[in-house]
């Protein structure tokens, strides 16, 4: 079984506007391991990771396309 479904399995399944964040996160020590997952909210999860790292992808461009991202698919819920 891969990761993303033992996270399902044993942290539990998704909402819309989450993911499954490390704790503490990989850059500072956290374990590749279901055992120190946790649901979190995706933006706020990626704007941490992203202070700690100096970035994700491209940086600051990175997260303003996932900032309109993020906005388009709130619209489709309407």
């Amino acid at each position: 079984m891969d990761l993303f479904e033992e996270a399902k399995k044993f942290v539990g399944i998704l909402k819309n506007d989450e993911c499954y964040c490390f704790v503490p996160v990989l850059p500072l020590g956290g374990k590749k391991s279901v055992k120190t997952l946790e649901i979190g909210k995706t933006r706020e999860h990626i704007e941490v990771i992203t202070q700690l790292v100096g970035g994700v992808g491209m940086g600051r461009l990175y997260l303003a396309r996932i900032d309109k991202i993020w906005q388009e698919l709130q619209g489709l819920g309407n």
